[in-house]
């Protein structure tokens, strides 16, 4: 993710503005205890919460980063530092979750003298007072910043606009992250069925309509056809429409595991489904996945043609079980389903999985990962 540090009036926010508006980028909302002011929108502009709220989410690990300024809390939730999101934060906000190993920051440092800023404080006619106060608040605040963030950004007597300096931090950032991202490694996950619902879902629909009680332990073998009653064609062609593809839901935690570890490796989604279903799936996965766009969509019949480092699938016949260094990929991760459970993992090469908090514990554990 991308922090962006400043004095009062360095143009920080500004340029968080035009990141989002030009750039793509997100901001992150953030949870306060203060009430909203004036014009303020609830989820726009802050999360707001009780205090008691905020304290027990802190407790629990909820924030990334916190602050305490006139007596109002604030935090950035952990789920939200992803790489597509662009926060303005103090230095003290910074420094926390530089700390946090699992999240992903380059730090932008805009740097514009005080007595510029001084000038352009007066010169928009803000409250003497509070600017009087917002002052005396940077006093020793940035202090040896320089030597901590990425980057140092200059803007002196502002001769550079708002635009120019948007365009100065997105290259900045989109140069870190291609060098970081070269030098990862890379992670094909499968859709249906281990990030999304898919199975689960559609034997509901089924055992409506044809008067079945199947549930997704009964489904003991890939082929579904074995177990469904022979009026029922195809039950993926039949139940599998654009809509119901559009209702499925994720995988517990799916969201947030999937977030951290596209922050550290590469990572794409590799699918075999119907021509048909690319579409859906992708906005499908638009809409799910915040961090997610088209490009890391991969359709591929045969899966053994896609090679990565670690393969996450549910579908025994999309492994290759006995590697060699021609193997497609390092690590086979089995996703826990009924049907695969007649393969046994070695846990050396093929892992057997149970949820998503257990494939980001492993791949953390993986000695040469």
């Amino acid at each position: 993710m991308l922090i962006l540090v400043g004095g009062s009036a360095s143009g920080k926010s500004t340029i968080e503005k035009i990141l989002c508006e030009k750039y793509g980028y997100n901001k992150i909302v953030s949870y306060t205890t203060r009430s909203p002011r004036e014009g303020e929108i609830d989820g726009v502009d802050y999360h707001y919460i009780s205090k008691e709220e905020f304290l027990k989410k802190a407790q629990s690990g909820f924030f990334a980063e916190i602050g305490v300024y006139n007596g109002w809390y604030y935090g950035s939730a952990v789920e939200d530092c992803t790489n597509d999101k662009v926060a303005v934060l103090t230095p003290h906000g910074m420094r926390q979750l530089k700390t946090k190993s699992d999240i992903d920051v380059t730090s932008i440092y805009i740097k514009v003298p005080r007595r510029d800023r001084l000038i352009k404080i007066l010169q928009r006619k803000d409250d003497i007072e509070e600017a009087k106060r917002r002052d005396a608040s940077d006093v020793g605040q940035f202090d040896g910043i320089e030597d901590e963030v990425t980057y140092v950004i200059e803007n002196p007597e502002y001769k550079f606009t708002p635009q120019d300096m948007a365009e100065f931090v997105h290259q900045k950032y989109t140069s870190t992250r291609k060098t970081s991202i070269n030098k990862c490694k890379t992670i094909l996950c499968d859709v249906d069925e281990v990030i999304n619902n898919l199975v689960e879902k559609i034997l509901v629909e089924y055992n409506k309509q044809y008067n079945d009680s199947l549930t997704l332990n009964d489904i003991t073998d890939w082929e579904v056809k074995k177990f469904i009653k022979p009026e029922c064609e195809n039950i993926f062609t039949e139940f599998g429409t654009d809509e119901f593809l559009s209702s499925l839901e994720l995988q517990p935690k799916a969201k947030e595991v999937i977030g951290k570890l596209m922050a550290k490796y590469n990572f794409y989604f590799v699918t075999s489904t119907y021509p048909d279903h690319v579409r859906v799936k992708d906005e499908w996965l638009k809409r799910n996945i915040p961090q997610y766009d088209s490009g890391m969509l991969v359709v591929c019949r045969d899966k053994h043609l896609v090679h990565g480092d670690i393969l996450i699938d549910d579908c025994i016949g999309n492994f290759t079980l006995d590697h060699t260094k021609d193997s497609p990929v390092k690590y086979n991760f089995i996703f826990d389903k009924p049907w695969n459970r007649s393969v046994q993992e070695d846990n050396t090469k093929n892992f057997r999985v149970h949820g998503w908090d257990e494939i980001y514990e492993l791949i953390d554990k993986l000695e040469d990962f």
